[in-house]
Parts: C-alpha cells; sequence; structure tokens
C-alpha cells in the first residue's frame, strides 16, 4: 500500500531554480509514495510539469491570511480547523505518513497539521524565514514561533550547520544536514579545450543580489584581458546589463525551461562557472545559506570560482575543501590573476578534478535522496 506524504507550502514544487525545484526533486525521486501538496490557491493555478498523480490541494489565500492572527490564539486555531477540515474533505489519499515542509511557508499550518493529526512533520531549512519575510513570505511568523515549529518537528535537514546551530534546537539528533539535491548527471564531464586558452568563458546562472553585481563587473573585466567573455543566464538580463553597460563582452542568455537544458547549454558554452557568494552582511540571514547552484553546476566537470564574503557558509566550505578557485570578495587583484590562469591546462584540470569529485561524492544526487528517504519521519 502506497504511504502518502503531505508537503506544506505556499508555492508548488516545480522544476527551475531555487527552493521549489529541491522540494520538485525529492518528492519525484519517492517511489512507492502518494503526494500530496497543499498551498494557496493563487499559486495552484500556476501548475507546471507536476507528475499527473500528485494531487494539488488548494486553500483560501485571504481566509489564510489573516493579520489579526498574531495577536488572537483562538482566531489563530480556528482558523487552522477551517483549514484541516478543507484539506480533509479535499485528499484523496489516506491520512499522511509524514509531512513535509520549507521553514517560513505556512509552516505554522504544517505544526498544526503535525500536532492534532500526530503525523510527524519534517521541516528543510534552506535559509532563515527572516530572508523570505522580505519578499512577502508568512510575516505572520515570529523567531519565537520558528523555534516552536522547529522543536515541535521530527527531523530538521538544514543545509549548512552553521544554519543548523543558529536556531539551537532542543534536541540536536533530530538536525541532519542536507545539501539541496541536484538534477544530476548532464552526461561526460566536459574536457579541456585548446580554445579556453584563447577565449576562456566563463558562465554564471541563477538568481542574483546586488552585491554580486561587482562580481560580474570584475569578471567581465578580467576576462576582457584575455580576449574572453562572461555569458549570464538569468531572468533580469536588462537590469544587469543597465548597471554593467560598459562592459561588451557580457553576453546574456535567457533561462532554459528545464533543468538539464541549462546544464547541456553550459556545458557546450563555458570553461568556467563562477559561483558568486558576495553579500551585503546588513541584510539579515544570507550568510547562513549554502548555495545550490554549487551543488547544480559543479557536475558540468569545469572549473569552478567561488568568489564569496569572508566568514560565511560558503566561504567557509570552500576553505575547508582547500578550493583552488576560491577567492575572497574584495580580493579583486587575485580574481584578476585566477581569471588569467584558467587558460593554462594544467591549472584547469586542477580545478575541473575537484567540481567532480564533488560532484561524484557529498553532491551526488543519488546519495543526497537516500540521505533524504533513510531520515524521513514516517508514522
Amino acid at each position: 500500500m502506497y504511504k502518502n506524504i503531505l508537503y506544506v507550502s505556499t508555492s508548488l514544487p516545480t522544476p527551475g531554480f531555487g527552493s521549489s525545484v529541491i522540494i520538485y526533486r525529492h518528492l519525484k525521486r519517492l517511489k512507492d509514495w502518494c503526494v500530496s501538496i497543499i498551498v494557496d490557491d493563487d499559486s495552484a493555478a500556476e501548475r507546471y510539469m507536476l507528475p499527473k498523480d500528485w494531487q494539488i490541494i488548494k486553500l483560501p489565500q485571504k481566509k489564510w491570511r489573516l493579520p489579526v492572527i498574531r495577536r488572537i490564539p483562538w482566531l489563530l486555531k480556528l482558523q487552522f480547523n477551517f483549514l484541516k477540515a478543507e484539506c480533509e474533505k479535499a485528499m484523496k489519499c489516506t491520512r499522511p505518513a509524514a509531512i513535509l515542509n520549507q521553514l517560513g511557508k505556512n509552516s505554522l499550518f504544517a505544526y498544526y497539521l503535525s500536532k492534532v493529526w500526530g503525523v510527524p512533520l519534517n521541516i528543510i531549512l534552506h535559509d532563515r524565514w527572516q530572508v523570505w519575510t522580505k519578499y512577502g513570505t508568512d510575516k505572520y511568523m515570529t523567531e519565537e514561533l520558528a523555534r516552536s515549529v522547529l522543536n515541535h518537528a521530527a527531523r530538521i535537514w538544514p543545509v549548512s550547520q552553521e544554519l543548523g546551530d543558529y536556531y539551537k534546537i532542543r534536541d540536536r539528533t533530530k538536525v541532519k544536514l542536507l545539501y539541496p539535491i541536484p538534477e544530476g548527471d548532464p552526461g561526460e564531464f566536459a574536457q579541456w579545450q585548446e580554445s579556453f586558452k584563447t577565449s576562456p568563458v566563463i558562465g554564471f546562472a541563477g538568481s542574483f543580489h546586488s552585491p554580486q553585481l561587482e562580481d560580474f563587473k570584475s569578471v567581465a573585466s578580467a576576462l576582457n584581458r584575455v580576449n574572453g567573455k562572461l555569458l549570464i543566464m538569468n531572468k533580469k538580463n536588462e537590469l544587469i546589463s543597465s548597471n554593467l553597460k560598459e562592459l561588451s563582452n557580457i553576453e546574456y542568455k535567457e533561462p532554459l525551461p528545464e533543468n538539464y537544458q541549462a546544464l547541456a547549454y553550459l556545458k557546450d558554452n563555458v570553461s568556467c562557472m563562477l559561483i558568486s557568494g558576495s553579500i551585503d552582511k546588513r541584510v539579515e540571514g544570507w550568510q547562513l545559506s549554502f548555495p545550490s547552484r554549487l551543488v547544480e553546476f559543479v557536475h558540468l566537470g569545469v572549473s569552478t570560482i567561488i568568489v564569496a564574503t569572508p566568514n560565511t557558509v560558503l566561504s567557509n566550505w570552500a576553505k575547508l575543501h582547500n578550493w583552488i578557485g576560491y577567492v575572497e570578495s574584495q580580493d579583486k587583484k587575485w580574481l584578476e590573476e585566477l581569471v588569467n590562469e584558467i587558460t593554462k591546462k594544467e591549472l584547469w584540470l586542477k580545478m575541473a578534478e575537484q567540481s567532480r569529485e564533488a560532484a561524484q561524492n557529498e553532491f551526488d544526487p543519488e546519495r543526497i535522496q537516500e540521505q533524504f528517504e533513510r531520515e524521513l519521519v514516517v508514522t
């Protein structure tokens, strides 16, 4: 008999980039499971390439988003009871054996369902929940509520040890580091090409923050000196180009619909990938996050440059792994030297080997999924 896993969120898991695709990959790889997903009704209309047998349960957004719930606990409970009843009417599968949630996205409702149904709550921690409140997600959360949810959860998967340590969870045995699961093998690793000597191409793909514009500028300027170019694959290419219009060696590419298509394109068109982790430390939360793009793009098998703000999760990881291509964000001189060095075959091969070792070991999607399924707490 199939077991039912219920994912509670404000948005659908879908292919693409970011947190949504991480959840999508975990759920899609599950075998012998019935997948149910609770989302706001507005998000449910955006269903894209989800398996047909996944059940989408729509909750009325207006009844969910009452700002008064912060101050009136009995009204919050009344609201949750209404939503629980709506779920039970809509659910086609049996009561779930496990509830999955990403902290900050309908986490209070996931917590409530877990308590009243007696179903284990499993939480993935991609970022501190405060990061997403800046983008209009779940403004009703507080630090105290976040800790209550986490202390109730049966399993907590932070993407970095530092993020897990931040919340000071009472029972540390239920906290297990779980890296973001990547798309996986895009075919054979890319190989050295003689064209890398005379016309290197460094690629960047995914979302960005304003401090990373300086990284783009520094890399593109360094590439200018070696007849190279920077290839950026992003939805906000116009915004980037307007800020870097003085640089003519930046090429822009719209994101491709499927991750495997993006990986195949990058493998055929770049000699190196840029993982930009420059952040504004005044913005609370980002320094504890681990970039899924690093996990994703080491699978190309090319050299990888990591530019990161010191004393962040990404910086700490790069230092721990003696990453050849690691540069602190303020060290523009070393970045210029490194861009020049990747045109040399011997160093390129050493850097590419580091990417491949990471892809085949700690960032192997099969290994990450096996850990997810082994550690998932069920009734």
